[in-house]
C-alpha cells in the first residue's frame, strides 16, 4: 500500500545526501584541479568543480546550490590559508565572493540548460548538443566576472593582472563544464538506460583523452618551468657567491688586523684600534662591531679590570646568567673580555663581556688559536642586540705581540648583510640563509607558502651554510610560459568536442537499438533490399525473422534465400510481381514461404521502392506478415460455402 510518510522520508534522505556530498566533491575536485595550476597564482586551464556544480543543478535542481556555495567557500578558505598561512578579513571576504559567484553560475547554467534542452536530457541530437556547447561559455562568464570584480574591489587582485586572471578563470570554468558535465550525466543522468550505456563508450574515451593531454601538460610544464627558472637560478648562485666573497673579504681583513697586533713595536691603543677599523666599517655597513679581546689569566684579572677602568669607568669582566642578564664573570682559568670595540656608541653593553663564557664563542676561539685561520661561530644572539636577530662572529687569533695574546673578531649582522646583498634582486627572488648544522635561519624573507626552487651551499670557517631561494611573484609573472596552459586548454576543449561527437553517435545507436527492439517485438518481418542490375540482394532484416520463420538473421541475408524459400507453385508469380514493383513503386502480394522447420506459411508481402534524388531506384523496403491463420479461416469459409451451395 502507498505510504506518504515513506516517500517523504526518502525525499528528506535524498536532500541530506546532496547537502553532505556536494561540498566534499567540490572541495576534493577543486584541490586536485589546482595541481594543474600554472604559476604564478592558481590559474588552471580546466576547473572540474564548475562542471560538477552546473551538472548537479541541471540534474537535481536547486537543492544542490547550498552545497556548491559551501564547497566553493571551503575550497577558497583552504587555498587562502595555504598561501598566507593565516586568515584575515580580506581572505574571508574574497572566499565568500568567489563562493557566491560559483553559486550563481551553477544556478544560471543549470536553469538555462533545463529551459532550452530540458531534463531528462538524452543529448542525442545536433540541436541539443550545439545548444550545450554554445551556452556553456556564456553562463561561465558569471563566476569569473563577479568573483574577480569583488577581489579587485577588495584589493586582492591588481588591476594589471585583472584581464589575464579573468580570461584564465573563464576558460577554466568553460572547459570544466564541457568536460565534466557529460561525465556527471554518465554517472547519474536520466534517462538512465541511455546514460548507463554511455559510461563505456563516452566516459571512458573522454577520461583517456583528457589523461593523455594531462600527461603531455605535466611534461611540458616541467620543461617550461626549468626554462623560466634559468635566470633565477643564475641570480641565486651569484648571490651565494657574493655572500661567501663578503665573508672571505672580512676574514682577510681580520688576518691583516691580527698581523698589526703581532708586528707592531708598540702596544695598540684604543685610538690606534679606532683608526685601523674605520676602512673596514665603511666598506661593510652590515658589520655590527669590530672587537679586540685579549687573553686575561685569572691571576691578572684585578689588575686588568683596574687598568681598563681608567679609560672606561666601571669596566669589569662580565658574563650572562641563566636569565640572560649581564653579571660579573665567575672565577675560571682565563678570560677573553671585549676590550676594544668599534663603534663604541651602540655597542657599549658588550664592553667587558667574556667571550669564553659562551660555549659557541669559546669553541670558535679555541679552533682559531689551534688552526691559525679565521673561524666562524654558530649563529648567536648578539650581546648588544635587544631582539632575537641572529649574528655571526668571525674570530682570528693573535698569538702574541706588544699588546699580548688574544683574538680580534668581526660581529656581523647576517640579516642586514644578506638583505643588503639581496636588495638588487628583490624583484627576482626571496631567500633563506641557514646555518646548515643547526638549521637555524640567519636571514629569511621567504613567504610561508613559498616552495624552495633552488638551493646551494658554501663553507667557511668550519661552518656549512645553505642558501635557499624561491622566485618572486613578479619574476614568475614576467617569465610565465603559456605553452603548457595552451596544451591543457586545447586538450580539455578536444575532450569536450570528442564527448559531443560520442554523445551524438551513442544517441543515434541507442535510438536504432530501441527501434530494432520494437521491430523485433512486432508480428512482422521488416527487410531492406538493394536494387542492383543482377537482382535484389538483402541488406538488412529485422530479428523477428527468427521468431516468425525460425531463421537466424545471417541465414536470411544469404544470397537466393528468399527465392529458395518461396513455394514452387508460387515462385514464378512472385518473381513477376516483384519485377512490376520497379515500375509501379508499390507492391502487395501473398505467397507461401517455407519456415525453418519445413512448414509452409502464408506470408503477405508489402514493399515500397525508394529512389535517389535523381529518380534512380535505390532500395526496396518491405514488410512480411504471417497470414496463415487468416488463410486457414478463409479456406474454411470457402469450403463451408461450397458445401452449402452443393446441398442447395
Amino acid at each position: 500500500m502507498f505510504r506518504p510518510e515513506s516517500l517523504i522520508r526518502a525525499l528528506v534522505q535524498r536532500q541530506l545526501l546532496i547537502y553532505a556530498v556536494m561540498p566534499i566533491v567540490y572541495l576534493i575536485s577543486g584541490r586536485l584541479a589546482l595541481l594543474l595550476a600554472v604559476p604564478p597564482g592558481y590559474a588552471t586551464a580546466v576547473f572540474p568543480p564548475a562542471g560538477i556544480a552546473v551538472a548537479a543543478m541541471f540534474m537535481a535542481g536547486a537543492a544542490t546550490l547550498p552545497g556548491t556555495f559551501l564547497g566553493a567557500f571551503l575550497l577558497n578558505i583552504s587555498l587562502g590559508y595555504s598561501v598566507a598561512n593565516r586568515l584575515d578579513a580580506i581572505s574571508v571576504a574574497a572566499a565568500l565572493a568567489i563562493a557566491f559567484g560559483h553559486f550563481l553560475q551553477a544556478a544560471v547554467g543549470g536553469t538555462a540548460l533545463r529551459h532550452v534542452i530540458g531534463y531528462p536530457a538524452p543529448l542525442d541530437n545536433p540541436r541539443d548538443l550545439i545548444l550545450f556547447l554554445a551556452l556553456s561559455p556564456v553562463f561561465c562568464l558569471t563566476s569569473s566576472s563577479l568573483s574577480l570584480s569583488a577581489m579587485w574591489a577588495l584589493g586582492a587582485v591588481r588591476s594589471s593582472d585583472l584581464i589575464t586572471n579573468w580570461v584564465t578563470w573563464w576558460v577554466g570554468d568553460t572547459l570544466g563544464v564541457l568536460v565534466v558535465s557529460p561525465l556527471m550525466l554518465a554517472l547519474m543522468g536520466q534517462p538512465r538506460p541511455l546514460w548507463r550505456s554511455r559510461a563505456r563508450f563516452v566516459a571512458v574515451p573522454m577520461m583517456l583523452c583528457f589523461a593523455l593531454f594531462t600527461a603531455v601538460f605535466i611534461r611540458l610544464s616541467g620543461w617550461e618551468n626549468e626554462r623560466s627558472l634559468r635566470e633565477f637560478q643564475l641570480r641565486s648562485q651569484q648571490l651565494a657567491d657574493a655572500m661567501k666573497e663578503a665573508i672571505e673579504e672580512q676574514a682577510l681583513y681580520l688576518e691583516q688586523l691580527s698581523a698589526v697586533f703581532v708586528n707592531r713595536n708598540l702596544v695598540v691603543s684604543r685610538q690606534d684600534f679606532h683608526d685601523l677599523v674605520q676602512k673596514l666599517r665603511q666598506r661593510f655597513p652590515a658589520i655590527q662591531a669590530v672587537e679586540w679581546a685579549p687573553r686575561v689569566m685569572s691571576s691578572e684579572r684585578r689588575a686588568f679590570e683596574a687598568a681598563q677602568a681608567a679609560d672606561l669607568p666601571g669596566f669589569i669582566i662580565r658574563e650572562r646568567d641563566s636569565l640572560d642578564q649581564l653579571r660579573p664573570a665567575g672565577e675560571r682559568g682565563q678570560f677573553y673580555p671585549v676590550t676594544y670595540l668599534e663603534p663604541f656608541p651602540g655597542n657599549a653593553e658588550a664592553a667587558g663581556f667574556d667571550l669564553a663564557s659562551d660555549a659557541d664563542r669559546r669553541e670558535a676561539i679555541e679552533f682559531a688559536i689551534a688552526s691559525g685561520r679565521p673561524t666562524a661561530t654558530n649563529p648567536v644572539r648578539l650581546v648588544q642586540e635587544r631582539g632575537q636577530e641572529a649574528g655571526l662572529l668571525l674570530v682570528n687569533a693573535v698569538p702574541g705581540g706588544p699588546t699580548g695574546p688574544g683574538v680580534v673578531l668581526v660581529v656581523l649582522r647576517m640579516g642586514l648583510s644578506a638583505m643588503t646583498l639581496a636588495e638588487p634582486l628583490a624583484s627576482t627572488l626571496r631567500l633563506r640563509l641557514l646555518d646548515a648544522v643547526g638549521a637555524r635561519p640567519l636571514f629569511d624573507n621567504l613567504p610561508p607558502s613559498a616552495k624552495t626552487s633552488y638551493e646551494t651551499a658554501f663553507d667557511f670557517g668550519t661552518r656549512h651554510y645553505a642558501l635557499q631561494t624561491a622566485p618572486s611573484a613578479i619574476y614568475m609573472a614576467r617569465h610565465r610560459g603559456w605553452q603548457s596552459f595552451t596544451v591543457l586548454a586545447a586538450g580539455a576543449l578536444s575532450t569536450g568536442l570528442l564527448g559531443a561527437l560520442l554523445l551524438l553517435g551513442t544517441g543515434h545507436a541507442y535510438r536504432f537499438a530501441r527501434l530494432a527492439d520494437i521491430l523485433n517485438s512486432i508480428p512482422t518481418v521488416v527487410y531492406v533490399l538493394a536494387v542492383r542490375a543482377e537482382g535484389f540482394p538483402s541488406q538488412w532484416i529485422s530479428g523477428s525473422v527468427k521468431r516468425i520463420l525460425g531463421y537466424e538473421v545471417e541465414e536470411a541475408l544469404a544470397a537466393d534465400w528468399w527465392i529458395g524459400c518461396v513455394h514452387p507453385d508460387d515462385r514464378e508469380a512472385a518473381i513477376k510481381k516483384t519485377a512490376i514493383l520497379m515500375t509501379q513503386g508499390r507492391l502487395a502480394q501473398e505467397y507461401r514461404f517455407r519456415s525453418k522447420n519445413g512448414r509452409y506459411l502464408w506470408m503477405q508481402d508489402e514493399a515500397t521502392l525508394l529512389r535517389e534524388a535523381d529518380g534512380r531506384p535505390k532500395e526496396i523496403v518491405g514488410f512480411w506478415t504471417n497470414i496463415s491463420e487468416r488463410k486457414c479461416i478463409e479456406q474454411a469459409n470457402l469450403a463451408l460455402i461450397g458445401e452449402l451451395q452443393h446441398r442447395t
